[in-house]
């Protein structure tokens, strides 16, 4: 404990009728108790004493906040939500840098898929089939196309051909329509050889080797080809 005691004369500070004496004691062992103030006051021949409680500075800030020093089991037995969304969160993050690193891991290891072009290999035309590629006798720029030996087999045949003109590949095929051959033993096809348009035709001049392919379709469905370079 600590005491201590100021007694002024009215004579020292002026005042006939006043005479104080301020007394101060206070707990030093405590910072909940700030001590007590006592004013001893000399009025017209009386004596009075007065007491006050001393202010107590910094009590709030010496105590501190309540959830600071509420041990940690407590605190989570009566607010588990504090603990229990931060620690959902933190999961969900985690998780999801997890999964998105496994997913650029897989799609680095992943095989390049290359798109393979299937052609239809179609086997060789029955040999007893005769064709022939020659010139037309009877109009210019023309070709003839003659297959024999059909015996009735086939239903249709497509046809291409391919040559050069000036330097430039050219090309003639029978598109989406093969010519009718049902129940025939033979045909005969001309070809010319070059562009017509409102019945002027512009002629491919300086061919002089055709590539012909054909393509021959039985009653089954089922497809073959005939393939030869004819000189002109």
């Amino acid at each position: 404990m600590i005491f201590c005691c100021v007694i002024l004369s009215p004579n020292s500070i002026g005042v006939k009728d006043l005479a104080e004496a301020s007394c101060f004691a206070g707990l030093d062992s405590s910072p909940a108790f700030g001590g007590i103030r006592m004013t001893l006051s000399h009025i017209k021949g009386g004596l009075y004493m007065n007491i006050e409680p001393k202010e107590e500075q910094g009590m709030e800030e010496t105590m501190g906040s309540p959830l600071e020093k509420e041990p940690v089991g407590n605190l989570l037995k009566k607010k588990p939500l504090l603990f229990i969304i931060p620690a959902v969160l933190v999961l969900l993050l985690v998780g999801f840098f997890i999964v998105k690193a496994q997913v650029s891991t897989n799609d680095k290891n992943k095989p390049t898929q290359k798109e393979e072009v299937i052609e239809e290999t179609l086997a060789q035309a029955d040999p007893s089939i005769e064709v022939d590629l020659t010139k037309s006798q009877s109009k210019d720029n023309t070709v003839v196309i003659t297959v024999k030996g059909l015996g009735g087999k086939y239903v249709s045949i497509g046809y291409e051909l391919q040559y050069e003109s000036g330097g430039v590949g050219k090309g003639v095929t029978s598109g989406s329509k093969p010519l009718d051959v049902t129940d025939q033993d033979s045909f005969e096809r001309e070809i010319y050889l070059g562009t017509c348009s409102k019945n002027v035709c512009k002629p491919d001049l300086g061919v002089t080797k055709v590539s012909l392919v054909l393509v021959f379709t039985d009653k089954d469905g089922k497809k073959s080809q005939f393939s030869k370079e004819f000189e002109l």
